[in-house]
């Protein structure tokens, strides 16, 4: 029978087992990793089987787990795999990153509603679920961003390119040469980014950049994408190589396609951890070739996105298709 899945910081232990406790009193199976995991074991696989065999994913949300990579990686190990993840916030000065702040949470900063959290679960229609398909190992997917090569060089041999989330519009506007210099090749550039006209979005996104006031970050991306982006070539614009599209909710993750109905397709996969991801933060680096099913995941993510979004009109007043 699938259990509901408690991904907390080692912090955060005593409210990981109290929730534990209550759920398990309520007749729903669990999983507490510290109590299953057999010492020793590989840590990544048999979380990832675990997940895999979860109906629900329960986060503790805390400023500790909010800072931790493991509990950023299972909740976003969850939501790729489209397994519900129910927020509990049970800490008054946590600031949930925007891909959880979309999710319906229940607040436990003031007061523990068990009732409510053990009604939502047993409210979801997967609890009966058999558990999914598991999905390669993935302990030796991961690679920090100082593990990879530098940007122009995954670029080489490039022959389309998708790039969507807040983190990787710094890509599109720290290296709009070598992206616009693709697309002159013959390269298809695809740019799924947040839309500044979105002011609640931008309220909310703008809380992760405290450097920015949410006017100062409205204005970066505006101009990024004017004069960084659609003013550097126009030219390019008269064709469909480069299209641009605005999305209006936060991304569960930030996502670099390379080569994407090719053989050599690979991709890059960063999750939301902090104001700003440092060096050893770790994300998924999937070649299609080795990992087909993962690959087609996100990039199956990617491209609902995509359909959602708005076209951004170019600098000829020519929209993305």
């Amino acid at each position: 029978m699938p259990h509901v899945f408690v991904s907390y910081a080692r912090k955060d232990g005593n409210r990981a087992h109290l929730l534990n406790g209550h759920v398990l009193g309520a007749g729903i199976k669990t999983y507490l990793d510290v109590q299953q995991l057999a010492a020793g074991s590989p840590f990544r696989p048999e979380l990832q089987q675990a997940l895999d065999a979860s109906f629900a994913v329960v986060a503790i949300c805390t400023r500790a787990s909010m800072a931790s990579s493991e509990v950023l990686f299972e909740i976003a190990y969850a939501i790729g795999r489209r397994i519900p993840v129910i927020p509990l916030r049970w800490d008054a000065g946590c600031i949930l990153p925007p891909f959880l702040a979309a999710y319906q949470r229940l607040d436990f900063s003031e007061s523990e509603d068990w009732p409510s959290l053990v009604l939502q679960l047993t409210r979801l229609p997967a609890a009966s679920a058999e558990p999914l398909p598991a999905l390669p190992a993935l302990d030796k997917l991961f690679l920090t961003r100082a593990q990879l090569p530098v940007f122009e060089e995954q670029l080489a041999d490039a022959q389309s390119i998708d790039i969507c989330g807040m983190s990787l519009l710094g890509v599109a506007t720290r290296h709009p040469g070598p992206l616009l210099a693709k697309a002159k090749r013959g390269c298809k550039l695809r740019l799924l980014l947040l839309n500044p006209e979105n002011e609640n979005l931008m309220k909310l996104i703008a809380s992760f950049v405290p450097s920015f006031t949410i006017e100062d970050h409205t204005e970066a991306i505006k101009t990024s994408l004017k004069f960084q982006l659609l003013t550097k070539d126009p030219a390019l614009y008269k064709s469909d190589l480069v299209q641009i599209r605005l999305y209006d909710y936060p991304l569960a993750h930030g996502m670099l396609i390379i080569n994407r109905d090719m053989p050599n397709g690979r991709l890059r996969v960063e999750m939301y951890m902090h104001t700003s991801l440092p060096a050893d933060s770790p994300g998924f680096y999937v070649a299609q070739k080795d990992w087909p099913r993962l690959f087609n995941i996100f990039a199956a993510e990617f491209d609902a996105d995509w359909a959602s979004a708005t076209p951004y009109p170019c600098a000829n007043g020519k929209q993305a298709h």
